[in-house]
Parts: C-alpha cells; structure tokens; sequence
C-alpha cells in the first residue's frame, strides 16, 4: 500500500472499529504497530492531541484513526487552523495522515490524505 511511502507512528482511539483500522494499516503496509492515544477518544480536543505530539519531536508523518467528529475537526484544526470546521465528514474508523514540518502547531500541518473505513476494509481484504 502506497498512501504514502512511510509513516513515522499510528495513533489510535482504543474503541473497536478505530483500532481494527489502525491494524490493517499495520497489516497491509507494514507501518508501526497501533499505538492507543486517549486523546482520540470520543469528546477529543485537537489541542490535546498536538500538544501530545509536540513531546515527540521526531514525529514527523503521523496517522491518527479515530471517530466523527473529533477526527474531522483534528484534522482541520491541524491543517487550516480552524477549530469546528466542516470540510468533510469521516465515519468510525476513518483515518487521516498528518504531516509535521518543525514545531506542531494550529494550522501547521498538512493533510497528506484522509481515508474511509470502506476503502481500508478493501485495502485488507
């Protein structure tokens, strides 16, 4: 699988259909196992989850599954820096690849992409 050539770690909400995602990432495209990222939870901040990667330095491209909204507004807030916005709508186990260059910050990554539970389910079966 060639979403991306490789990806530094895979953040995952602990609840079931995010972290069976997680695990066909690893599976399929033999990226680093899944590890369990409680600020994926339901109810998640996105400030929560870049202060969580600002202790990682060399974090660089880093895939977070998780659920609507909060990975919706992750993901935005990552990228645009615009907390609560609407640009798409992911589901259960959707996943999306951020990538980091220099400090984490509102509005300083960049989305490398954003996939589907139906489209990874195809990837592993």
């Amino acid at each position: 699988m060639r979403l991306v050539p490789s990806v530094d770690a895979v953040w995952s909400s602990r609840l079931v259909r995010a972290w069976q995602t997680a695990e066909i990432l690893h599976t399929e495209a033999g990226w680093p196992a899944p590890q369990a990222c409680p600020s994926l939870e339901e109810g998640l901040s996105p400030q929560r989850v870049l202060r969580e990667v600002a202790t990682q330095p060399a974090l660089q491209r880093l895939v977070v599954v998780g659920h609507a909204p909060g990975l919706d507004e992750l993901a935005a807030y990552a990228a645009l820096g615009e907390h609560g916005l609407e640009l798409f709508t992911l589901r259960k186990g959707g996943a999306a690849c951020l990538r980091f260059d220099g400090a984490p910050r509102r509005g300083g990554a960049a989305l490398l992409w954003l996939a589907t539970p139906k489209l990874l389910r195809r990837l592993g079966g």
